[in-house]
């Protein structure tokens, strides 16, 4: 109980830049995701079109389909949207030289690299 006492204290879990870089990275992988699920979904239903007409198989199954593959996608999409929230995110904070000011006042890039696999 000490042990995990000192390295809460010492490491501490979640600080003020792990919370901003976690809030940066979730704020675009929300926006990746706002990209990604619709695209797929979109050219998925065009996939569906094809059979729309055979059998009883309409437009509303199609799209019912659709909705209902939603959180199949976004699980699918996952890793790939978490790589492309993280590169997004350093590389707004890089644009913005928010890194340079992170490194000058004393946190280490090795540092800046644990808030993002913390996030991640």
């Amino acid at each position: 109980m000490a042990l995990a006492g000192l390295f809460v204290e010492r490491w501490g879990l979640v600080n003020t830049l792990d919370r901003y870089i976690g809030t940066e990275f979730a704020g675009t992988l929300v926006l990746v995701f706002l990209v990604l699920l619709p695209l797929f979904s979109f050219l998925d239903l065009i996939q569906q079109l094809d059979d729309v007409g055979t059998g009883s198989y309409s437009l509303v199954d199609a799209l019912a389909y659709e909705a209902q593959m939603l959180p199949r996608r976004a699980l699918d999409l996952l890793p790939f949207a978490a790589l492309m929230g993280c590169a997004i995110a350093l590389a707004r904070l890089g644009q913005y030289s928010e890194l340079i000011a992170l490194q000058a006042g004393g946190v280490s890039v090795a540092r800046i690299a644990l808030a993002v696999l913390k996030s991640g």
